[in-house]
């Protein structure tokens, strides 16, 4: 009888450090994504297929209006900006990212539109250092 206790306390001990480990795993992460903060998320399909999100889902990125098209290849992120390279066809595109604003879940156009209001690009090189500048945005991709 004791036998058989020590087996079953054996078993869930066992059950219970499998159950932690798997609960401390960040599954986002290991699904591609890396939280940028305030709702944004680098989502990154494969090597070349990295796009910017923002995530109306609850938990991980499964669900969000595209920010940044594919195929991201730089960034950079602080508490209120986000900042953003991205190549189409051998041509380099530059985002900034205003993350400091909160917006309400609505079902239509409307929260496209005002997340995009925050969003500046695409941009050259040249203006979007410019507008680094003007904003005294301490970011750099380089």
């Amino acid at each position: 009888m004791i036998k058989m206790n020590i087996k079953y306390v054996l078993l869930a001990l066992f059950t219970a450090m499998v159950m932690v480990a798997f609960l401390s795993c960040n599954t986002c992460k290991s699904f591609g994504e890396t939280a940028l903060g305030n709702k944004f998320a680098l989502v990154e399909a494969d090597e070349k297929n990295k796009s910017i999100l923002y995530c109306t889902s609850p938990k991980c990125c499964y669900v969000g209006h595209i920010v940044i098209p594919t195929n991201v290849v730089s960034y950079k992120r602080n508490s209120k900006w986000i900042i953003a390279k991205s190549e189409d066809k051998g041509e380099f595109k530059y985002w900034i990212i205003d993350k400091g604003f909160t917006i309400e879940f609505k079902k239509d156009s409307g929260m496209e539109k005002e997340i995009m209001s925050h969003v500046i690009g695409p941009l050259d090189s040249t203006t979007f250092n410019k507008e680094l500048e003007s904003r005294q945005i301490r970011l750099s991709l380089e």
